[in-house]
């Protein structure tokens, strides 16, 4: 407890709070950032899906109406 009261003291006297913040707050962005693209890039192949779903199921209505008639 002491030794940690002893760092945070030391490092706000030597600006390193601030700069410790900036940094997290940094890397929280940029993880944002990166789980943003994940999502973005998870929502392209679930629409390429289910567009080659669409197209297949189409084609195979279309083959079995075609062998009714």
């Amino acid at each position: 407890m002491l030794l940690q009261a002893y760092v945070r003291l030391s490092l706000f006297f030597a600006g390193g709070a601030v700069a410790l913040g900036r940094r997290a707050r940094a890397e929280r962005e940029e993880d944002a950032g990166l789980a943003t693209l994940e999502w973005v890039a998870l929502v392209i192949i679930a629409l390429a899906l289910a567009g080659i779903a669409g197209a297949a199921v189409t084609t195979v209505l279309n083959n079995k109406v075609a062998q009714i008639k």
